[in-house]
Protein backbone atom coordinates (compact mmCIF):
# COMPACT_ATOMS: atom_id res chain seq x y z
CA UNK A 1 0.00 0.00 0.00
CA UNK A 2 1.20 3.33 -1.14
CA UNK A 3 0.06 6.73 -0.51
CA UNK A 4 -2.38 8.27 -3.42
CA UNK A 5 -3.49 11.41 -4.57
CA UNK A 6 -6.63 12.71 -5.89
CA UNK A 7 -6.26 15.01 -8.70
CA UNK A 8 -9.52 17.63 -8.35
CA UNK A 9 -10.23 18.86 -11.69
CA UNK A 10 -13.15 18.81 -13.93
CA UNK A 11 -12.11 16.47 -16.29
CA UNK A 12 -11.08 13.88 -13.52
CA UNK A 13 -13.99 14.01 -11.60
CA UNK A 14 -16.74 12.94 -13.07
CA UNK A 15 -19.79 15.82 -13.50
CA UNK A 16 -22.67 13.17 -11.66
CA UNK A 17 -20.23 13.62 -8.88
CA UNK A 18 -19.78 17.11 -7.80
CA UNK A 19 -22.39 20.13 -7.74
CA UNK A 20 -25.80 20.02 -8.70
CA UNK A 21 -25.90 16.23 -9.73
CA UNK A 22 -23.96 14.97 -6.24
CA UNK A 23 -26.67 16.78 -4.29
CA UNK A 24 -29.44 15.24 -6.33
CA UNK A 25 -27.72 11.97 -5.12
CA UNK A 26 -27.88 12.71 -2.05
CA UNK A 27 -31.75 13.45 -2.20
CA UNK A 28 -32.39 10.56 -3.87
CA UNK A 29 -30.63 8.52 -0.47
CA UNK A 30 -32.57 10.57 1.58
CA UNK A 31 -36.13 9.85 0.08
CA UNK A 32 -35.38 6.25 -0.09
CA UNK A 33 -34.23 6.22 3.82
CA UNK A 34 -37.32 8.32 4.43
CA UNK A 35 -39.48 5.97 2.82
CA UNK A 36 -37.35 2.94 3.22
CA UNK A 37 -37.24 2.28 -0.49
CA UNK A 38 -33.61 2.87 -0.34
CA UNK A 39 -31.77 0.98 -2.99
CA UNK A 40 -28.05 1.96 -4.28
CA UNK A 41 -27.47 2.13 -7.80
CA UNK A 42 -23.78 1.34 -9.22
CA UNK A 43 -24.20 2.51 -12.64
CA UNK A 44 -24.26 6.24 -10.72
CA UNK A 45 -20.58 5.26 -8.89
CA UNK A 46 -19.55 3.69 -12.25
CA UNK A 47 -18.10 6.49 -14.15
CA UNK A 48 -15.04 6.98 -11.10
CA UNK A 49 -13.71 3.77 -11.81
CA UNK A 50 -10.96 5.43 -14.86
CA UNK A 51 -10.22 8.02 -13.12
CA UNK A 52 -9.71 5.55 -10.05
CA UNK A 53 -7.42 3.10 -11.63
CA UNK A 54 -5.41 6.11 -13.09
CA UNK A 55 -4.55 7.19 -9.54
CA UNK A 56 -3.68 3.75 -7.82
CA UNK A 57 -1.46 3.50 -10.69
CA UNK A 58 -3.68 -0.19 -12.39
CA UNK A 59 -3.32 -1.41 -9.02
CA UNK A 60 -5.30 -1.93 -5.93
CA UNK A 61 -5.00 0.42 -3.29
CA UNK A 62 -5.17 -2.04 -1.10
CA UNK A 63 -2.96 -4.78 -1.98
CA UNK A 64 -0.63 -3.08 -4.80
CA UNK A 65 -1.38 -6.09 -6.65
CA UNK A 66 -1.95 -5.26 -10.66
CA UNK A 67 -5.36 -5.76 -10.98
CA UNK A 68 -4.92 -7.73 -14.36
CA UNK A 69 -3.26 -10.34 -12.16
CA UNK A 70 -5.23 -10.56 -8.93
CA UNK A 71 -8.33 -9.91 -10.53
CA UNK A 72 -10.78 -7.17 -11.70
CA UNK A 73 -11.04 -4.03 -9.93
CA UNK A 74 -13.77 -2.21 -8.57
CA UNK A 75 -14.91 1.18 -7.81
CA UNK A 76 -14.66 0.42 -3.45
CA UNK A 77 -16.71 2.36 -1.39
CA UNK A 78 -13.90 2.65 1.57
CA UNK A 79 -16.84 2.96 4.04
CA UNK A 80 -19.55 0.39 2.78
CA UNK A 81 -22.76 1.83 1.72
CA UNK A 82 -24.72 -0.92 3.62
CA UNK A 83 -23.55 1.23 6.99
CA UNK A 84 -23.02 4.68 5.68
CA UNK A 85 -25.89 4.91 3.55
CA UNK A 86 -25.23 8.68 2.61
CA UNK A 87 -21.72 8.40 1.54
CA UNK A 88 -22.79 5.62 -1.35
CA UNK A 89 -22.31 8.17 -3.91
CA UNK A 90 -19.86 10.54 -2.47
CA UNK A 91 -16.76 10.32 -4.16
CA UNK A 92 -14.46 11.03 -1.28
CA UNK A 93 -15.20 7.61 0.29
CA UNK A 94 -14.24 5.76 -3.07
CA UNK A 95 -11.05 4.01 -4.19
CA UNK A 96 -9.83 1.55 -6.44
CA UNK A 97 -9.87 -1.95 -5.13
CA UNK A 98 -9.34 -5.42 -6.41
CA UNK A 99 -12.39 -8.17 -6.21
CA UNK A 100 -10.16 -10.28 -3.91
CA UNK A 101 -9.93 -7.35 -1.19
CA UNK A 102 -12.89 -5.87 -1.88
CA UNK A 103 -15.60 -8.70 -2.45
CA UNK A 104 -13.61 -11.75 -0.58
CA UNK A 105 -12.30 -9.93 2.31
CA UNK A 106 -13.16 -6.61 3.19
CA UNK A 107 -16.87 -6.85 2.18
CA UNK A 108 -18.98 -4.60 4.56
CA UNK A 109 -16.52 -5.32 7.41
CA UNK A 110 -15.21 -1.99 8.99
CA UNK A 111 -13.70 -2.19 11.87
CA UNK A 112 -13.12 1.24 14.27
CA UNK A 113 -11.49 2.17 17.28
CA UNK A 114 -13.56 5.70 17.90
CA UNK A 115 -17.08 6.96 17.35
CA UNK A 116 -18.65 6.17 14.57
CA UNK A 117 -19.25 8.97 11.93
CA UNK A 118 -22.55 10.75 12.63
CA UNK A 119 -25.40 9.95 10.16
CA UNK A 120 -27.66 12.69 8.74
CA UNK A 121 -30.69 13.55 11.33
CA UNK A 122 -33.65 14.47 9.47
CA UNK A 123 -37.53 14.00 10.24
CA UNK A 124 -38.76 10.76 9.46
CA UNK A 125 -41.86 12.05 8.10
CA UNK A 126 -39.99 15.12 6.27
CA UNK A 127 -41.43 16.27 2.66
CA UNK A 128 -39.56 16.68 -0.36
CA UNK A 129 -38.84 20.77 -0.13
CA UNK A 130 -37.17 19.62 3.60
CA UNK A 131 -35.16 17.23 1.93
CA UNK A 132 -33.83 19.23 -0.65
CA UNK A 133 -32.47 21.71 1.93
CA UNK A 134 -30.82 18.63 3.27
CA UNK A 135 -29.24 17.29 0.31
CA UNK A 136 -25.67 18.26 -0.40
CA UNK A 137 -24.84 18.55 2.53
CA UNK A 138 -23.95 14.96 3.74
CA UNK A 139 -20.78 14.69 2.44
CA UNK A 140 -17.56 16.79 1.01
CA UNK A 141 -18.31 17.75 -2.70
CA UNK A 142 -15.03 16.64 -4.35
CA UNK A 143 -14.65 20.21 -6.33
CA UNK A 144 -15.64 23.19 -4.76
CA UNK A 145 -15.21 22.68 -0.99
CA UNK A 146 -17.96 25.26 -0.21
CA UNK A 147 -21.01 23.04 -1.65
CA UNK A 148 -21.35 20.23 0.45
CA UNK A 149 -19.84 19.25 3.92
CA UNK A 150 -16.71 21.05 4.47
CA UNK A 151 -13.74 18.65 3.97
CA UNK A 152 -11.86 19.54 7.21
CA UNK A 153 -15.16 18.78 9.32
CA UNK A 154 -15.35 15.74 7.71
CA UNK A 155 -11.96 14.41 8.16
CA UNK A 156 -11.99 15.39 12.06
CA UNK A 157 -15.14 13.34 11.64
CA UNK A 158 -12.75 10.53 10.41
CA UNK A 159 -9.95 10.99 12.63
CA UNK A 160 -12.64 10.34 15.74
CA UNK A 161 -13.62 7.43 14.20
CA UNK A 162 -10.82 5.91 14.38
CA UNK A 163 -11.33 3.84 11.55
CA UNK A 164 -8.33 0.54 11.41
CA UNK A 165 -8.37 0.16 7.81
CA UNK A 166 -5.92 3.16 6.24
CA UNK A 167 -7.75 4.71 3.38
CA UNK A 168 -4.32 5.92 1.48
CA UNK A 169 -5.62 8.89 0.17
CA UNK A 170 -5.91 9.98 3.47
CA UNK A 171 -3.21 8.52 5.35
CA UNK A 172 0.23 7.11 4.59
CA UNK A 173 0.45 3.28 4.96
CA UNK A 174 4.19 3.42 5.76
CA UNK A 175 3.52 5.21 8.98
CA UNK A 176 1.70 1.73 10.23
CA UNK A 177 3.33 -1.28 8.42
CA UNK A 178 7.03 -3.36 7.32
CA UNK A 179 7.16 -6.01 5.78
CA UNK A 180 8.87 -9.15 6.82
CA UNK A 181 10.81 -11.91 4.47
CA UNK A 182 11.15 -15.48 5.47
CA UNK A 183 13.92 -16.75 3.54
CA UNK A 184 12.74 -20.55 3.89
CA UNK A 185 9.20 -19.93 2.86
CA UNK A 186 10.15 -17.82 0.44
CA UNK A 187 7.29 -15.21 0.91
CA UNK A 188 6.57 -11.78 2.33
CA UNK A 189 4.16 -10.88 5.18
CA UNK A 190 3.03 -7.26 6.34
CA UNK A 191 3.63 -6.83 9.87
CA UNK A 192 2.96 -3.59 12.33
CA UNK A 193 5.55 -0.85 12.13
CA UNK A 194 6.14 -0.81 15.87
CA UNK A 195 4.62 -2.24 19.12
CA UNK A 196 2.06 0.13 19.69
CA UNK A 197 -1.18 -0.57 20.29
CA UNK A 198 -2.95 1.68 17.53
CA UNK A 199 -0.07 0.33 15.02
CA UNK A 200 -0.54 -3.21 15.82
CA UNK A 201 -4.09 -3.62 15.45
CA UNK A 202 -3.96 -1.67 11.94
CA UNK A 203 -2.18 -4.32 10.48
CA UNK A 204 -4.17 -7.04 11.98
CA UNK A 205 -7.24 -5.09 10.49
CA UNK A 206 -5.59 -5.05 7.18
CA UNK A 207 -4.81 -8.64 7.41
CA UNK A 208 -8.03 -9.77 8.34
CA UNK A 209 -10.46 -7.73 6.80
CA UNK A 210 -8.13 -6.64 3.85
CA UNK A 211 -6.67 -10.38 3.18
CA UNK A 212 -2.86 -8.71 2.53
CA UNK A 213 -1.25 -11.70 3.39
CA UNK A 214 -3.16 -14.42 1.67
CA UNK A 215 -0.85 -17.07 -0.09
CA UNK A 216 -0.56 -15.28 -3.60
CA UNK A 217 0.35 -12.31 -2.33
CA UNK A 218 3.03 -13.39 -0.11
CA UNK A 219 4.73 -15.59 -3.34
CA UNK A 220 4.53 -12.44 -5.09
CA UNK A 221 5.89 -10.06 -2.79
CA UNK A 222 9.04 -12.75 -2.28
CA UNK A 223 9.57 -12.81 -6.58
CA UNK A 224 9.98 -8.45 -5.97
CA UNK A 225 11.79 -8.87 -2.83
CA UNK A 226 14.36 -11.40 -4.30
CA UNK A 227 14.95 -8.87 -7.37
CA UNK A 228 15.25 -6.06 -5.25
CA UNK A 229 17.93 -7.76 -3.20
CA UNK A 230 19.95 -8.99 -5.68
CA UNK A 231 20.01 -5.92 -6.77
CA UNK A 232 21.32 -4.54 -3.11
CA UNK A 233 23.70 -6.67 -3.38
CA UNK A 234 25.15 -5.61 -6.37
CA UNK A 235 25.25 -1.85 -5.41
CA UNK A 236 26.71 -2.48 -1.70
CA UNK A 237 29.47 -5.00 -3.73
CA UNK A 238 30.10 -1.95 -5.66
CA UNK A 239 32.75 -3.95 -7.93
CA UNK A 240 31.26 -3.38 -11.21
CA UNK A 241 31.35 -0.46 -13.66
CA UNK A 242 29.97 3.17 -13.17
CA UNK A 243 27.41 2.19 -15.90
CA UNK A 244 26.21 -0.78 -14.54
CA UNK A 245 26.10 0.49 -10.99
CA UNK A 246 23.73 3.49 -12.70
CA UNK A 247 21.87 0.68 -14.37
CA UNK A 248 21.12 -0.91 -11.11
CA UNK A 249 20.12 1.91 -9.15
CA UNK A 250 17.60 2.78 -11.59
CA UNK A 251 16.30 -0.30 -11.56
CA UNK A 252 15.76 -0.34 -7.86
CA UNK A 253 14.11 2.94 -8.61
CA UNK A 254 11.52 1.90 -11.28
CA UNK A 255 10.84 -0.81 -7.91
CA UNK A 256 10.12 1.66 -5.62
CA UNK A 257 8.02 3.75 -8.68
CA UNK A 258 4.16 4.70 -7.99
CA UNK A 259 2.80 2.26 -10.63
CA UNK A 260 5.06 -0.72 -9.71
CA UNK A 261 3.92 -3.81 -8.09
CA UNK A 262 4.58 -3.72 -4.49
CA UNK A 263 6.16 -0.51 -3.98
CA UNK A 264 5.35 -0.07 -0.96
CA UNK A 265 7.37 -2.96 -0.34
CA UNK A 266 10.19 -1.80 -1.92
CA UNK A 267 10.72 1.25 -0.49
CA UNK A 268 10.59 -0.03 3.04
CA UNK A 269 13.16 -3.05 2.36
CA UNK A 270 15.05 0.24 0.37
CA UNK A 271 14.96 3.26 2.99
CA UNK A 272 14.01 1.61 6.38
CA UNK A 273 16.34 -1.64 6.41
CA UNK A 274 18.78 -1.75 3.78
CA UNK A 275 19.06 2.64 3.66
CA UNK A 276 20.46 2.56 0.49
CA UNK A 277 22.08 5.63 -1.46
CA UNK A 278 20.34 5.70 -4.99
CA UNK A 279 21.78 9.32 -5.83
Amino acid sequence: MIKLSRERHKTAIPAGLRGIKRKEKELLLLKGKRDATLVFDSALWKPAKKQLKKETHNKCAYCEANTAVVAHGDVEHFRPKTIYWWLAYSYENYLFSCQICNQIYKSDNFPISGVLLPAPVFDPQADDNALNLLAGSLAPDPFQDNDGLPAAQFLQQMNLEKALLVNPYFFDPADFFKWEEDEVLKEVRLGPLDNTPETISVAQAAIDFLGINREELRNLRWKEYEKAKIFKDVLIDGNVSAALLQNVKDAIKDMMADDASFAGMIRYYVNKVWRLDLD
